[in-house]
């Protein structure tokens, strides 16, 4: 119900033939999410720039969890920068073609791409 009441995967709305309550998914929610993440990640490694400055270069513990952090985001959201575009290639193709092969397990999915 997270998704539902901050709005921001899915979207509620009131069918007006039945007024019952009608839930979707909004239109390129995934990608959307992440720039919202993407912005507040930025932010925050500002932050922890502007925090490792400010300690003592030989900060002890304390320097060290945030050098930890800040380095841990900076690698993961580099390498997720990196994934959004070829991705939403990838979906305009897939959304294009009507072909689908199984993954096992009842999934299915279309073929991802290669590199």
């Amino acid at each position: 119900m997270y998704l539902v009441a901050s709005a921001l995967a899915v979207e509620r709305s009131v069918s007006p033939e039945t007024r019952r309550d009608l839930y979707r998914m909004r239109h390129d929610v995934w990608v959307s999410l992440y720039r919202e993440d993407e912005a507040v990640v930025e932010d925050t490694l500002a932050l922890l720039d502007e925090a490792l400055a400010r300690l003592p270069h030989e900060g002890g513990e304390a320097a060290a969890r945030v050098r930890e952090m800040r380095n841990f985001y900076a690698f993961l959201f580099r390498d997720l920068s990196e994934l959004v575009t070829p991705y939403e290639k990838w979906r305009e193709e897939q959304s294009a073609s009507p072909e689908v092969r199984p993954l096992g397990r009842g999934e299915a999915t279309r073929s991802m791409p290669e590199k």
